[in-house]
């Protein structure tokens, strides 16, 4: 009973005693969190640039059209520097007009002017005299807008009709009329006193204008 203890005793008592170990954790003070700071580069920075403002410029000089695109920062000279070179107008002798404040001068910029998109102009040049062909193709021109009368006479039926006609009315379209009022189709009628240049149906009625310019006045006869 009082002798020295047993192995396992020994063990037990050891097992018993024992005291278990504890793990001391060190919790470490948060850290500060520090927000990220990137600088930026004025430099890198894409710069757009304001585009200038285009005008359209639609120039009529007698029988001719120039369409021309310019930034709104260039001058009316330099219009007529162009204007120059497309019509062959020296720029002495042009006048530039249909400004819609009234005459401007050669070195005016046309952004004081506070223009719209689309600007239509004209040019005169009174110390140039027309050439040939261009009075004649005004004197065409002109003459579509006119109207013009015929005296219609009906030979078989011994009427006369007294129709008005636009300039620009053909022939056949004027034979299309008188059958209507007849009832005689085009391909039956047989018309005497057209003018010599009226050989075609396709020719307008202005060839009438040419023989009788004070009356405007044809007499073509219906057979």
């Amino acid at each position: 009973m009082f002798g020295p203890p047993s192995q396992s005793e020994a063990a037990d008592a050891a097992a018993g005693g024992a005291i278990p170990p504890t793990s001391s954790l060190s919790s470490s003070p948060p850290s500060s969190s520090t927000s990220a700071f990137c600088p930026v580069n004025v430099s890198s920075r894409h710069i757009v640039e304001r585009q200038p403002r285009m005008l359209n410029f639609k120039v009529e000089y007698r029988q001719r059209t120039v369409e021309l695109v310019l930034e709104e920062g260039s001058t009316v000279g330099e219009i007529k520097q162009i204007l120059e070179t497309e019509l062959g107008v020296p720029v002495s002798k042009m006048q530039l007009k249909g400004w819609k404040c009234g005459d401007v001068s050669d070195s005016t910029v046309m952004r004081s002017l506070h223009l719209p998109k689309n600007n239509s102009l004209y040019v005169l040049t009174p110390d140039i005299a027309p050439t040939a062909s261009t009075s004649k193709n005004s004197d065409l021109q002109e003459s579509l807008t006119q109207n013009f009368l015929l005296v219609i006479s009906h030979r078989e039926a011994q009427r006369d009709y007294s129709l008005n006609f636009p300039g620009s009315r053909t022939i056949q379209e004027v034979k299309r009329n008188v059958s209507d009022l007849t009832n005689i189709p085009v391909r039956h009628q047989q018309w005497e006193g057209w003018p010599v240049s009226a050989s075609d149906d396709s020719v307008r009625s202005t060839g009438t204008q040419k023989h009788n310019l004070k009356s405007n006045t044809c007499y073509p006869d219906l057979l």
